[in-house]
């Protein structure tokens, strides 16, 4: 693929484990100057110590908690002041704030709050953040992950899953007013993806049921992903994969689309 992406600036939420890092890792790799947020210092020096490629000395790390308005806006003024501009925005930072999927009679208000909070107002927050640059330059690309679960929901976890819809929408009509500017806005959407979040429950699952990992996936899939054609879950690495396709030069006239990353599992052509 040509990206055409070398000397770009791109920033990326999330960025300190899993789908956050493969992504990071991939835009290294293909020449842009990173800049790494997240909530663990340590983890983001790790991070950017084991980038590779021609700017990947010069990563930036930033501790930012992005439910708090006033972090990311100071995220993205550092971004600016060290490197001049932002060319992309990958909006990856996210999750369960009731700490994974949970039935409905056990989720408060204060969940589905959290939830909206960290996965949607937080790229509403970046993205308005980094539009003037964009703006300024004709050129950006801002590309949000969402999930499966924002078209094919769960029995539980419905903070997340409605929260991820939201964002999904959200993406589409800012795609719709920033197109002519040159700013392409797109989504993500995976499906079992092995971040830390999913082995985690794997693991968990695995212990319950007295099987080692591998065993413990595959069960998994046959039980609440059946409908993966492709019979295994996705690496992040194939994940950034796709955000690196949007980001690109290759993905000039994609805009406002959802790119599934989900082996097939999302049983309608549209949505």
């Amino acid at each position: 693929m040509h990206a055409g992406l070398e000397g770009r600036v791109a920033v990326v939420t999330g960025a300190s484990q899993g789908i956050g890092e493969a992504i990071a890792q991939r835009l290294a790799q293909e020449g842009c100057k990173l800049v790494l947020v997240s909530r663990r210092r340590e983890k983001l020096s790790e991070v950017a110590a084991g980038l590779s490629g021609k700017y990947a000395s010069q990563a930036l790390t930033v501790v930012c908690d992005v439910t708090v308005p006033q972090d990311i806006q100071a995220a993205v003024d550092q971004a600016i002041e060290r490197f001049g501009r932002i060319d992309i925005l990958v909006n990856n930072a996210g999750g369960f704030a009731s700490g994974g999927p949970t039935p409905f009679d056990d989720l408060t208000d204060d969940h589905f709050i959290q939830s909206y909070e960290l996965n949607v107002m937080s790229a509403v927050r970046f993205s308005r953040a980094v539009l003037p640059s964009m703006r300024r330059q004709s050129w950006g690309r801002i590309i949000s992950l969402s999930s499966e679960t924002a078209v094919q929901p769960d029995p539980v976890g419905a903070d997340y899953s409605a929260a991820k819809a939201a964002l999904s929408v959200f993406s589409k009509i800012l795609s719709r007013s920033e197109g002519m500017h040159g700013i392409l806005v797109n989504v993500v959407a995976p499906a079992f993806a092995l971040s830390p979040l999913v082995e985690t429950m794997v693991r968990g699952y695995g212990e319950q049921a007295g099987l080692d990992f591998e065993a413990a996936q595959a069960s998994m899939l046959k039980m609440v992903r059946p409908n993966i054609s492709v019979g295994r879950a996705s690496s992040p690495k194939e994940v950034a994969a796709a955000v690196t396709f949007l980001a690109s030069e290759e993905s000039s006239y994609v805009n406002g689309s959802v790119l599934r990353v989900d082996g097939g599992s999302v049983g309608s052509i549209g949505g």
